[in-house]
Formats: structure tokens, sequence, C-alpha cells
């Protein structure tokens, strides 16, 4: 996903996972797109380490979680999101809060 194709389903995202480094666009650039469109999106970003925190929570996101992604860690950061969710799924099934 680029910045570009967040237009199209923006309004429709409840929550995002965003990597921080991925190919290309930087996800902050994503996220600013994704508030700008909905600015009750939960932003959850995943970096290979704790660097952009800070800049992260500027965004007002709702999590940030340093690599490697874990079950636990997901559910941890989806049992405290800053908009809650009336439920939520991973992989197809409910997820259960922490």
């Amino acid at each position: 996903m680029s910045a570009g194709d967040v237009s199209d389903t923006g309004k429709m995202v409840s929550t995002a996972f965003l990597d921080l480094e991925p190919y290309g666009q930087s996800g902050f650039d994503i996220a600013r797109k994704l508030i700008s469109i909905n600015p009750n999106v939960n932003i959850i970003f995943l970096a290979g380490h704790s660097e952009y925190a800070m800049d992260a929570l500027d965004l007002f996101c709702s999590g940030y979680i340093v690599k490697p992604l874990t079950r636990e860690k997901i559910q941890s950061q989806m049992a405290h999101l800053r908009f809650p969710l009336k439920e939520s799924y991973l992989i197809g099934k409910p997820l259960q809060r922490a």
C-alpha cells in the first residue's frame, strides 16, 4: 500500500499496521494520509527498533511494535487501542482481549 492507495480504502480502515521501513514510502506518510481521511483510525507502527517511537507518538498512534511481530504483541496492542473496536479478528478468528 502507498499513500496514493489510501484514498480508495481509508474510510473503511479502523486499524492499520504500518511498517516504518517499507519499500519505497514511509509508513509515516501512509499514516498521515489515513488520519486525514479518517481521524479515528488506529495506527500501530511496526519497526525493527525503537528509533522512531517518539515520531510515532507525535502522530498520536495507537501503538508501536518492535519486531519480531508475535501474536502476543498484536493482542496487547489491540487491547489498548486509542479508538476501541467492537470486534477484532486476527487471521479470521476472533481476537481474545488481553
